[in-house]
């Protein structure tokens, strides 16, 4: 699965989905890195990167949650990419 057909397929997930999905973020955010495997974590990032642009698209910029949900994706991204010392497209390549 390519990050383009990932990404498409994500823009047209209901709100209740993606919210889901940043909650589950927001607990991955309690491990740390070296808990996931290079090939989950890969996933991970592809999918975070495509929850956040849906999140980017459906998104009121004055609605709390929706701000905080970007944050807590965006702050597990900042975590992956440290970790794996890789640049945001170098990992989505891993």
């Amino acid at each position: 699965m390519t990050l383009e057909s990932a990404s498409s397929s994500v823009q047209n997930l209901s709100m209740p989905t993606l919210i889901d999905i940043v909650s589950l973020y927001r607990i991955l955010l309690l491990f740390p890195m070296e808990y996931f495997s290079w090939q989950v974590l890969s996933q991970l990032v592809k999918a975070a990167l495509c929850a956040s642009s849906a999140l980017v698209n459906v998104s009121d910029s004055l609605d709390k949650d929706f701000a905080e949900g970007i944050v807590v994706l965006r702050v597990f991204l900042k975590r992956a990419y440290g970790y794996s010392g890789l640049g945001g497209s170098d990992m989505v390549r891993f």
